[in-house]
């Protein structure tokens, strides 16, 4: 009867856990996501802001 009630204990507490990592791994992972658009963003933007101050004359194809 104790073993029994001591596997139930494990198997919800390995859950429980179980189911904590995959919460962490989908923040961690949108999180990634998120910083990485805003870093690629923020780069577009300078980079187009730098090309801007070049002047018309600099780029010619």
């Amino acid at each position: 009867m104790q073993n029994k009630v001591f596997d139930v204990m494990k198997r919800t507490f390995n859950k429980k856990f179980s189911n904590f990592f995959v919460f962490l791994f989908i923040y961690i992972a949108i999180s990634c996501i998120i910083t990485l658009f805003s870093i690629v963003s923020t780069a577009k933007k300078q980079i187009l802001s730098d090309m801007e101050n070049m002047g018309a004359n600099v780029l010619q194809f």
